[in-house]
């Protein structure tokens, strides 16, 4: 799912309870899109304001045709516009000031490239080994749609298989589906050091040091050495 795509169907409650739930677990590690959302709703209030203002201004002008002209009426009915008006403009300047200041992220791609260490390409040692290999043979050979097709239709260990479709979407820079894809330690008890190491990367691309740290702090230490000295923890 790219989740840019659909903020509007779920601020406005269209998505499934399934769907919902992977977009909030998707806004809890992805920055931006938590930020994207909060414009959305920001912008979709300015909207109904200046809806707003409309409809005062034509019960003005209905009261007016329905009343003697006594000299005072649309004066006030004529202020009440302009002030309605300059509050919902002032709305505007202020939420497209807060869009493009909010839209200044934290760059941590210094970070990233240093603590980022892609996974030995290579099948796990069960009974699904053969079709992860081969898997990961298409996608590091440029076939990518094929990979994520045999990953997810003929890898019978969906838990592994949902994890090594994650790395692959990581290594290609498109974080929502890796949020999408990546199992939580509860599902692949495992992986748990690999999740955390991916997650706290995810954090550190998103500009969330703190929830990094976090993440960064379940890690054995003595295998994560580079990663504590870096984060300084």
């Amino acid at each position: 799912m790219n989740y840019n795509e659909h903020i509007a169907d779920y601020c406005d409650g269209y998505l499934s309870d399934a769907d919902k739930a992977n977009f909030e677990n998707a806004m809890h590690n992805n920055k931006k899109l938590s930020t994207a959302v909060e414009r959305y709703q920001a912008g979709k209030k300015i909207a109904e304001g200046l809806f707003e203002v409309e409809v005062l201004d034509t019960l003005r002008q209905l009261k007016e045709e329905s009343q003697p002209e006594t000299g005072d009426l649309p004066k006030r009915g004529v202020a009440l516009k302009k002030w309605l008006m300059a509050a919902s403009f002032l709305g505007i300047i202020l939420y497209s000031w807060y869009w493009l200041s909010g839209n200044k992220t934290p760059d941590n791609a210094g970070l990233f490239a240093e603590l980022y260490e892609e996974p030995i390409w290579k099948g796990e040692r069960s009974t699904t080994a053969d079709m992860l290999a081969e898997a990961t043979s298409f996608y590091l050979n440029g076939d990518f749609e094929k990979a994520k097709r045999m990953l997810l239709d003929s890898v019978q260990n969906q838990k592994i298989a949902r994890l090594w479709l994650s790395e692959m979407y990581l290594k290609n820079g498109q974080l929502d589906s890796t949020i999408f894809y990546l199992p939580a330690i509860d599902d692949l008890p495992a992986k748990k050091d690999r999740i955390l190491y991916l997650n706290m990367i995810i954090a550190i691309k998103n500009g969330q040091l703190a929830q990094a740290k976090k993440y960064a702090r379940q890690l054995p230490r003595r295998e994560y050495e580079k990663v504590y000295d870096l984060l300084g923890l």
